[in-house]
């Protein structure tokens, strides 16, 4: 593994590598984070409490926190022993290091988690290949590349298998196996310089191994026992750049990751309850981390409220915990789409955030200054670490444009009548209109136009020539409503005011007749041809002689008179009564005459 290294270190002097931006819809391992540590080899990861363990050839083995803070060194305690791989037992956090010496000494040390040496495992030599990656499954059971065989011990030591590939497809046997690690179903991996092989958990007694990678060199395997990917360290054919690859279970290529980062290969671990990946890489003396992200989902969902110039975009997004980078939705119309796609959408972004969510939240946007009547193409899409996922196309399309009204007006007006006026424009689409109109905003009677504003998109006159039977002297509120397919636009409110009535229009208006024209009419005047005052009911007031009491009282006098002579001719007592008649009359006639 050292002279693979080697290798790597003169080509990664010259060549710098950048990640590849990361394809819809795959998972993704992104740098995350490294710690310093002199001469990495094999890395191992207490699952439990996140330490993480690295084997330092002659630095024996040192202990960090799952943040890379050092913590302690342990190494084996006979002389002259380098450690090369380091696994942890789940079952009770015991640390195995695998060790060799230069005269090819070989043995598994069992330290407990404060460093303490408690067990040896010694390894019969069988061949010259020294710095190997050992692994331990969820028993405790550790396995070790020996020459060209693997062997499993139980945690006490006792040998339990070798695997000779014996079954392998191609080559029936290994060719210097360097790393191995173990699945949760206890499944078998092993890096066989060239190719890496899975086997099953009885090995060569098991069912054929298959190859997971091939025709590359590889340096280390890992496992991440949540999932059961593999994680392959390995350089690329012509050794000029160290990279990782992720597969799953069934050798499916998930990602490749690291290119660019590592400058040398070593060994990987993961903590299974993160995904997190640690890389050991000898040349730059760091364990780099990769985080894991799954790519987000997206689902375009239908389109709501929309409207003759807008519509709400939906959808529903899954970031799986990721920062979200961008969320946005696309949107374009039909045509243009099927021109273009989206070269000439125009983006609308998601509200709310869904940054951080590890479940699919509903998003939305406002498309506006939209076209009415036309339809649209849009999805959403979201950018996160572990890419870039577009949902569906979907498409709405928007509702006609309600149609616009104006310029009302009103003329020609009398005592009972006017002319109302507007201006509609169908904005494209069939339009019928009325006017509206009454003694308050309340209107309360409808008239439709005389004239139909038509279907097409240009301002049209409209009116209703001759409204009749209007109250004179009296304000009207009007308005002009004119309804499409689009909706129902309702003018703004006017009003005018009829001309009051006159006695040439209403009789009841004219005053009444008056021949005399003394100002009393004629139904009430006496005296219809003589003027006079309404005192003396229209009669003229006559003058009257002035007053003779003197004559008076001679008038008087003579009557008397003559009464008196008149009585004593009287014989009988009619007469009597006929000359008392007489003189009475006869002083009536003085005091009209005198008085």
């Amino acid at each position: 593994m050292r002279g693979l290294r080697s290798a790597m270190a003169l080509a990664s002097a010259a060549v710098l590598c950048l990640v590849a931006a990361p394809a819809a819809g795959a998972t993704v391992f992104t740098p995350v984070g490294s710690f310093s540590s002199a001469h990495p080899d094999g890395v191992a990861v207490d699952q439990s409490s996140g330490d993480v363990y690295v084997s330092a050839e002659s630095g024996g083995i040192r202990k960090y926190d799952v943040s890379g803070a050092f913590i302690k060194s342990f190494a084996p305690s006979e002389a002259s022993m380098e450690v090369s791989g380091v696994a942890v037992n789940p079952t009770n956090h015991d640390v195995y290091g695998f060790v060799h010496s230069p005269t090819a000494k070989r043995r598994v040390i069992i330290y407990n988690e404060s460093g303490t040496e408690i067990g040896i495992i010694p390894i019969v030599s069988a061949a010259a290949n020294a710095s190997v990656q050992i692994a331990s499954d969820s028993a405790g059971n550790v396995y070790v590349p020996n020459g060209n065989v693997i062997e499993e011990f139980s945690p006490s030591g006792d040998p339990l298998q070798t695997i000779t590939c014996s079954t392998c497809p191609g080559t029936a046997s290994f060719n210097n196996p360097s790393s191995v690690a173990v699945d949760s179903n206890g499944n078998i991996y092993v890096s066989d310089f060239e190719r890496v092989l899975k086997f099953g958990p009885a090995g060569d007694a098991g069912p054929t191994p298959i190859v997971i990678e091939g025709g590359q060199v590889q340096s280390g395997v890992g496992v991440d026992r949540a999932n059961d990917d593999v994680i392959v360290d390995h350089a690329d054919p012509s050794f000029t750049y160290a990279y990782l690859t992720a597969y799953d279970s069934s050798g499916a290529k998930i990602a490749d990751f690291g290119e660019g980062v590592i400058a040398g290969f070593g060994q990987p671990a993961v903590r299974e309850s993160t995904g997190a990946v640690y890389a050991s890489d000898e040349i730059a003396e760091q364990v780099f981390i990769f985080g894991r992200a799954n790519a987000p989902t997206a689902s375009t969902e239908p389109a709501s409220s929309e409207s003759a110039e807008g519509a709400t975009l939906n959808g529903t997004v899954n970031p799986e915990g990721q920062l979200a980078t961008d969320c946005h939705f696309d949107y374009t119309n039909d045509a243009d789409f099927q021109a273009n796609e989206w070269q000439n959408a125009e983006a609308a972004v998601c509200d709310p955030d869904p940054s951080f969510s590890t479940q699919a939240i509903a998003v939305s946007a406002e498309a506006v200054g939209l076209s009415p009547h036309t339809t649209y193409d849009y999805r959403v899409v979201i950018t996160t670490a572990g890419g870039t996922t577009e949902g569906a196309t979907q498409q709405f399309t928007t509702l006609a444009a309600p149609p616009s009204v104006g310029g009302e007006t009103a003329s020609g007006i009398s005592q009972h009548a006017a002319t109302l006026s507007g201006v509609v424009n169908p904005n494209g689409e069939p339009t019928t209109c009325k006017f509206e109109y009454g003694t308050t905003v309340s209107y309360g009677t409808e008239v439709p136009c005389t004239t139909s504003p038509g279907s097409g998109e240009s301002p049209v006159e409209v009116s209703i020539p001759a409204l009749s039977g209007l109250a004179a002297g009296t304000t009207y509120h009007f308005r002009v409503v004119a309804t499409n397919g689009g909706g129902t636009t309702n003018g703004a409110d006017q009003s005018f005011t009829t001309l009051a009535d006159t006695c040439a229009t209403n009789t009841l208006l004219c005053p009444p007749a008056d021949t005399d024209k003394d100002g009393v009419p004629d139904k009430e005047d006496q005296c219809v041809s003589e003027a006079g005052p309404a005192s003396n009911h229209g009669c003229p007031i006559k003058e009257e002689p002035p007053r003779n009491e003197a004559a008076y009282k001679v008038c008087v006098k003579k009557a008397t008179k003559a009464y008196k002579k008149a009585l004593k001719k009287a014989h009988t007592p009619a007469k009597k009564k006929v000359a008392k008649k007489k003189k009475a009359k006869a002083i009536k006639k003085c005091a009209a005459r005198y008085l």
